[in-house]
């Protein structure tokens, strides 16, 4: 699931005066700004001084910076982002990562420089009368789906506008990585801008692989002479395998089966066959809306008979969620009654040699299973 941030601040105009917030605002103290007053109206929830935070969807939180407080904060989280990419880059180096890594830490040194001479600008000073400005950021890490699956992808990006001169500064890395069997890829793209009014970064990277995958991505824009700082990111470690395809199931048996007076009775046999899903099938057997029992095949007895059978088998597979299917056969059972001569004639030799060895009879002493009888 894609976890997408959408208020981000958007388009924060800030054409007021930062000094002297109105008292009584709601969730606003007396002596902050206006600005950080509307902040909270907006859902922001203020972590500790100079640190303010918002969830968002799916677990994602922004975090907006500003002040001392707030730069040491955003330091500290710098830090995370390169040890992150530093354990990935000593794992499989790449020269990608090891830019990305230089341009978080140069941020790193720019920003303990400013916090060691104390120049560390506090926006509540500022005279921003008349001033269109906007920053935000977005940060994406997803699994791919479909025909691109599986693999995993990441995107990144920041703006930062002002029409007021302010100088503004951008940055946007997307890392991703992904193994098939023995091959183990990485790949990360990054877009830092420094130094302007109107900025855009953006970087997005995606990678096929199989057993092990996961993708990180981080944006900030920020403002040294603002003194603010609104950065995101996201991880995801999930590199699922393509969803099985649609379970489906045939069934085989005879298309007919024969009784007559010698063998009055018959077996017939159906056996099914499933296939797709998650293997570790069960099947079960209904003839109409009787059930007539489990496994792959299903034998039953019919005598002297004429009829038409058509079992259903309905499989279902283990996976989760469960996928089932269904499948029928029909056989055409016949019963032959064949022609019998002793129904007709029961003393004939053929059906009856004892009546062969009467005295009124030729003597076919031969087939007779007796003594003949003795002459009158």
């Amino acid at each position: 699931m894609k976890f997408r941030m959408t208020l981000l601040f958007s388009v924060l105009c800030l054409a007021m005066t930062l000094i002297g917030a109105r008292a009584g605002l709601a969730q606003a103290k007396p002596q902050e700004p206006a600005w950080l007053a509307r902040m909270y109206g907006e859902g922001w929830q203020k972590v500790q001084e100079g640190v303010l935070q918002k969830h968002a969807a799916g677990g994602q939180v922004e975090t907006f910076t500003f002040g001392e407080e707030g730069l040491r904060y955003t330091v500290e989280n710098l830090k995370q982002q390169v040890n992150f990419l530093q354990q990935a880059h000593n794992q499989h180096p790449s020269p990608e990562l090891g830019q990305a890594i230089s341009s978080l830490q140069r941020q790193i040194g720019a920003a303990n420089t400013r916090l060691s001479t104390r120049q560390v600008v506090d926006p509540s000073s500022q005279e921003l009368s008349g001033c269109d400005i906007s920053y935000g950021a977005h940060a994406y890490a997803d699994y791919l789906r479909d025909a691109q699956a599986p693999g995993v992808s990441a995107s990144a990006d920041a703006y930062f506008h002002t029409n007021c001169g302010f100088i503004g500064n951008t940055y946007a890395y997307a890392y991703v990585q992904a193994s098939t069997g023995s091959v183990f890829s990485t790949k990360t793209q990054e877009d830092p801008k420094y130094g302007g009014s109107w900025l855009d970064s953006a970087a997005q990277w995606s990678l096929s692989g199989s057993t092990s995958c996961s993708s990180s991505s981080y944006a900030r824009s920020w403002s040294d002479s603002l003194g603010i700082s609104y950065e995101t990111s996201a991880q995801n470690s999930i590199c699922p395998l393509p969803p099985p395809p649609p379970v489906s199931v045939s069934v085989s048996g005879a298309s007919n089966g024969y009784t007559d007076n010698y063998s009055p009775c018959v077996d017939i046999t159906w056996t099914a066959s499933a296939s797709g899903g998650t293997p570790g099938y069960t099947y079960y057997w209904y003839i109409g809306s009787s059930y007539e029992g489990s496994g792959y095949q299903l034998t039953k007895q019919y005598c002297y008979t004429n009829t038409t059978v058509t079992p259903t088998v309905v499989v279902y597979d283990s996976g989760s969620p469960q996928q089932s299917a269904q499948g029928s056969y029909t056989t055409s059972i016949y019963y032959n009654q064949y022609y019998d001569p002793c129904t007709e004639n029961p003393y004939s030799c053929e059906c009856n040699p004892n009546y062969c060895c009467n005295p009124r009879r030729p003597p076919y002493q031969e087939i007779c299973p007796i003594e003949p009888y003795p002459n009158n």
